[in-house]
């Protein structure tokens, strides 16, 4: 129980709503089944590695909280307040001006930056 909690209070359901605002409807199916996997085998290998190698299983835990921190940081873009266009601009291979919500052209840098 304490895991689900700690769980509900980080970056655990982050992905979910990231992925939700991001991904076309086949890139969602992929990381939902991917989300899932990974989900089953990390609840059948830690009381595994629980028994072999005790407490220091949760120092890679850990270390992986702090990547993914790091990586939410740095490598997510900000979502809020973006219309659906404006999130498939920001996320497209293609560095378009984006309008903001007043219709201003802005580079695109600055848009992310101003919200």
């Amino acid at each position: 129980m304490a895991f689900v909690i700690m769980f509900e209070l980080s970056l655990g359901p982050v992905s979910w709503v990231y992925m939700s605002e991001t991904m076309t409807e086949n890139g969602l199916s992929i990381g939902v089944a991917l989300n899932w996997i990974f989900t089953i085998v990390i609840g059948l290998l830690t009381p595994i590695l629980l028994n072999k190698i005790g407490g220091y299983f949760f120092i890679g835990n850990g270390a992986f909280t702090v990547i993914c921190g790091l990586f939410c940081l740095f490598v997510m873009k900000e979502t809020k307040g973006l219309t659906t266009q404006e999130v498939s601009e920001l996320y497209s291979r293609e560095k378009k001006p984006l309008s903001n919500a007043n219709g201003e052209k802005g580079s695109y840098n600055a848009l992310s930056e101003e919200k």
